[in-house]
């Protein structure tokens, strides 16, 4: 389907490219902003931010969840999905804009939160298809089958070895699961997603000295 292989694309962009944009700039200008926090004049404009920022942040977590669950129940994407999809990068730069001007637990608790879930949130096309298989499978089969990796199957220029690939067969020696298991790829290219964000975000720290 064609929205298969527009998430597929945007899975790539997002998880590796926007992840990466959106918390260096915005660490950066939540830096910059965070001396007026404390400014009694803008208090009412903050409590109104507050409440905004976090109604957004809380519909997309539930949009999020919600068409997963669907998606997942009907092996399909559902325009829940693709809506919560859409609404990410809205959310992400208004919350990351603002948290230094916000100090409120319920909004960090949010923020953590959506932060944790989003790299999880491009992965379900796998849940969506209720198989995992693509080109990297047949790289998979190989290491399963021989119980070790010479070359690669689907190009020559994963021979100096395709990480997820390996990584997949050993999450499926560990747990017992198959190679074609969606949810067990899922979580593994969501953690794949997770690492970079994380890199980001300490970087963004190192940089900025201010974070969220």
């Amino acid at each position: 389907m064609f929205i298969d292989s527009v998430l597929g694309w945007v899975n790539h962009l997002f998880v590796f490219g926007l992840n990466f944009m959106l918390m260096l700039i915005s660490s950066l200008l939540t830096a910059s902003r965070s001396s007026n926090s404390h400014n009694n004049k803008l208090g009412n404009k903050v409590e109104r931010a507050q409440t905004i920022i976090m109604s957004i942040i809380f519909l997309n977590i539930a949009l999020i969840l919600s068409g997963v669950i669907s998606s997942a129940w009907r092996f399909h994407y559902s325009l829940t999905l693709i809506i919560a999809i859409l609404l990410i990068p809205v959310t992400a730069y208004l919350m990351l804009l603002t948290c230094k001007t916000i100090p409120n637990s319920l909004h960090a608790k949010l923020t953590t939160l959506f932060i944790a879930i989003v790299p999880f949130v491009f992965t379900t096309k796998y849940i969506a298809n209720g198989v995992e298989e693509h080109e990297v499978t047949s790289d998979m089969v190989n290491i399963y089958l021989n119980g070790y990796f010479r070359w690669s199957i689907h190009g020559s220029h994963y021979d100096l070895a395709p990480l997820d690939a390996i990584l997949k067969v050993m999450l499926t020696y560990i747990t017992g699961s198959s190679i074609y298991d969606p949810i067990l790829g899922a979580v593994m290219y969501g953690l794949f997603g997770l690492a970079p964000l994380l890199t980001v975000y300490i970087l963004a720290r190192k940089i900025s000295g201010r974070p969220c």
